[in-house]
């Protein structure tokens, strides 16, 4: 019997990562994949008016947009992100986002 790293979603089968999430009015919604000291996946919804204020992560944090658009500010840097790309934030550097419309993201941080 093979042991499973990851949790809260099954394995084995073909997903659609952004399926996997609901919108819900006034909250961000979080589903976390895998979580170690070393790494960290976590699925995000967010809806459209919902932010994630301005923070610092130690481990580059990967951010792959699954549905909508987003403004996310990386330092000094303004990026218009939407669907089908992918933005990375460098360790300890402040970042925020803002959903501009509903918003689904795949979150990777690699320490």
């Amino acid at each position: 019997m093979s042991k499973t790293f990851t949790k809260n979603i099954p394995v084995n089968e073909i997903l659609h990562l952004d399926d996997r999430l609901e919108y819900k009015e006034g909250q961000v919604i979080s589903i976390t994949i895998a979580q170690n000291e070393r790494l960290s996946i976590t699925l995000f919804a967010l809806p459209k008016g919902e932010e994630i204020s301005t923070h610092v992560t130690v481990g580059d944090a990967i951010v792959q947009i699954l549905d909508g658009e987003a403004h996310i500010v990386i330092g000094d840097v303004e990026h218009n992100v939407k669907a089908g790309e992918t933005l990375i934030m460098p360790s300890e550097v402040p970042h925020s986002l803002d959903a501009r419309e509903n918003f689904k993201m795949l979150l990777t941080v690699v320490k």
